[in-house]
């Protein structure tokens, strides 16, 4: 693996997990206001879309900008040997 693919990569990690904060701290946040008993199908529905379009944000980012952050895996009983 090249140095210019080996930091294509690494920078796309990064970008998947800085892209999947949000989704994080809000998740934390309504997890700290709920009692025990509650469900996450307690929660207001803007709350349980919230959650949802921040779960989806990260991939919708790497589709418009263009990058393939999952690629296209080996058919079965394919290896690289």
């Amino acid at each position: 693996m090249t140095t210019t693919a080996l930091f294509r990569h690494l920078m796309i990690a990064v970008l998947i997990v800085l892209l999947h904060v949000p989704l994080v701290y809000r998740a934390l946040t309504l997890y700290a206001g709920m009692t025990p008993d509650m469900g996450l199908h307690d929660l207001p529905i803007v709350s349980q879309l919230g959650l949802l379009l921040l779960f989806a944000l990260p991939y919708a980012v790497f589709a418009l900008i263009g990058i393939r952050w999952n690629p296209p895996r080996a058919h079965l009983g394919e290896y690289d040997c």
